[in-house]
């Protein structure tokens, strides 16, 4: 399942914050307090801090290259949106 989310950036004394969608905190079963990795560059990814395997890895990378390709040609509505098929776009 991919998670498609417009979310608005808020400001917290000198750092930023954007919210997590809850379907994607209670899928993983993240508590406050739990640690994530965080990954940017063009794009940011958060992966939850548990062991995943590699097949789990690559499915979400590829989950993130169509959820690149829905920005690019902004089909994304204003409010949350799941887009079921995982990687192949459906």
């Amino acid at each position: 399942m991919v998670l498609v989310a417009k979310r608005s950036v808020i400001q917290s004394g000198r750092s930023h914050q954007i919210s997590v969608p809850s379907e994607w905190i209670k899928g993983h079963g993240i508590v406050p307090g739990d640690e994530v990795i965080v990954i940017a560059n063009d794009v940011v990814a958060i992966l939850p801090s548990v062991p995943m395997d590699k097949n789990r890895i690559t499915r979400a990378m590829e989950d993130i290259a169509s959820i690149a390709v829905i920005a690019q040609h902004g089909v994304y509505s204003k409010k949350p949106d799941v887009l079921d098929g995982g990687s192949n776009g459906n």
